[in-house]
């Protein structure tokens, strides 16, 4: 049986559609399988949240392999837009790495993010 008190009570919900996550990065190849770098990014969560990102990044993969699995790692700082006080944040993804020609790289994996452990991410990269 439809409810239209019930489908009113819904809409009037806030519904979240996750947290989006922007960013770029530059490293540089340590080792074959360890690069180091840092970036920049935004982060955008249903008009509740936003703010921009500085981080430094380690970056971990099995290079011989065409796909390999890989970590990366970043830890910094982030500004709230409207708020002058700065916020740690921290990024961990777990995925795997599908090289392409011209040692161009596909990511693919899930991630953790703080502040918002509760949310899984889904993270998609290009590396070039």
């Amino acid at each position: 049986l439809y409810s239209s008190a019930a489908s009113d009570v819904y809409k009037r919900q806030p519904v979240y559609s996750g947290l989006t996550h922007l960013n770029g990065a530059y490293t540089y190849r340590v080792t074959p399988w360890l690069a180091l770098g840092g970036g920049a990014g935004i982060q955008y969560l249903s008009d509740i949240f936003l703010s921009a990102q500085v981080f430094a990044r380690i970056y971990v993969e099995v290079p011989q392999w065409t796909v390999s699995p890989c970590l990366i790692l970043d830890g910094g700082g982030g500004f709230e837009v409207g708020s002058l006080f700065p916020y740690p944040t921290a990024n961990l993804v777990l995925g795997l790495r599908f090289r392409l020609r011209n040692q161009h790289a596909f990511t693919f994996g899930s991630a953790l993010n703080y502040p918002f452990w509760g949310l899984p991410l889904l993270h998609v990269g290009y590396t070039f």
